[in-house]
């Protein structure tokens, strides 16, 4: 009897011992973890080259504005690192740099127009001359400035559009006569200024009289930018106050090139001077005599033939108070009595 409760105590205790053991087979359950979001890429929010950017308004710890005509401050940046530049009634060129969210901007050769009183050009300039960095918020463009010197807001141009372009005026298409001369040690105008002219055609060559000479050129432009290669020239001496020499030395040095009140402005490479041209027809037909500015021949007619001239820029006549006449007969000149 004793050896049975001994035997039935002994199954009992089998019986919840593998009551107590894990099923052979079953896996322990795995912890529930959250999904991490610090690995999620973040879509970039806007881009410095998708389009260009108008100066909107600025911030910084002592002042606050917005920016009165937003349109002529922009940006343009280009894939190539430059960036063009408006700064009101001036233009300039530069280039650029970013390293992640840095941004650094190098402003390269400018006009040095005098904008109207209240223009905000000077600050545009200098606020970029010191960028640091850059970010995107709502569609919106906002360049920091270094020590925490402000924050510049910029909105796509696309936004606003501009109730007059303020450059309509192009190179081609006109006589420009060179009527003035400025630098940062003399300025002056010139007294002939029917005897300088520079004549731009669409196909990139570039006509000039200077004086008593006539030289062929070519001429490139990008945006602002210009350049003009001088070529094959006549070689008759003019008269000792001739301003012809300096006339082909300082376009030679061309650089930039803008439009204020329907004139040409040409910079020279640092800063060196500006010349201004006038087109050759801006002198009113009502007061015109034969020594008011140069004429162009565009047409003939006779009994029998009638016909006009596609090059007339080729053919001048320049009457001179003296009582000589200069004459271009397109590659030839000549002053006669």
């Amino acid at each position: 009897m004793k050896t049975f409760r001994t035997t039935l105590i002994f199954v009992i205790l089998l019986s919840l011992l593998a009551a107590c053991t894990a099923m052979p087979g079953e896996a322990p359950a795995e912890p529930i973890t959250e999904p991490s979001t610090t690995d999620v890429p973040v879509a970039e929010a806007g881009s410095l080259t998708a389009n260009p950017w108008q100066w909107v308004a600025f911030v910084s710890p002592v002042e606050q504005y917005t920016v009165e005509e937003p349109q002529f401050y922009t940006l343009n940046f280009t894939e190539d690192g430059t960036v063009n530049i408006q700064a009101d009634c001036n233009t300039a060129i530069g280039s650029y740099t970013t390293d992640g969210s840095s941004l650094t901007i190098v402003v390269g050769p400018m006009t040095r127009a005098a904008c109207p009183e209240g223009s905000r050009s000077n600050d545009f300039v200098n606020y970029l001359n010191f960028t640091a960095g850059y970010f995107f918020k709502d569609g919106h463009l906002f360049i920091d400035l270094m020590a925490d010197g402000g924050t510049l807001e910029f909105a796509p141009a696309a936004e606003q559009v501009p109730a007059e372009a303020p450059q309509a005026a192009t190179l081609t298409g006109t006589v420009w006569q060179w009527v003035g001369f400025a630098n940062p040690v003399e300025q002056y105008t010139i007294a002939d200024p029917q005897n300088y002219t520079l004549s731009f055609n669409d196909e990139g060559s570039v006509k000039i009289q200077a004086d008593c000479n006539i030289v062929l050129g070519s001429y490139t432009s990008d945006g602002s930018s210009l350049q003009i290669m001088l070529g094959p020239s006549t070689l008759m001496a003019c008269d000792e106050d001739s301003q012809g020499d300096a006339f082909i030395q300082n376009l030679s040095s061309a650089a930039v090139y803008f439009f204020q009140d329907g004139h040409l402005f040409i910079d020279q490479f640092a800063d060196s001077g500006t010349m201004e041209f006038a087109p050759a027809g801006e002198a009113s037909a009502e007061t015109a005599t034969l020594t008011t500015n140069p004429w162009q021949w565009v047409a003939f007619t006779n009994p029998a033939t009638l016909f006009t001239l596609d090059d007339s820029e080729n053919y001048i006549l320049t009457f001179n108070e003296a009582g000589t006449v200069n004459i271009q007969a397109d590659c030839n000149k000549e002053l006669r009595a």
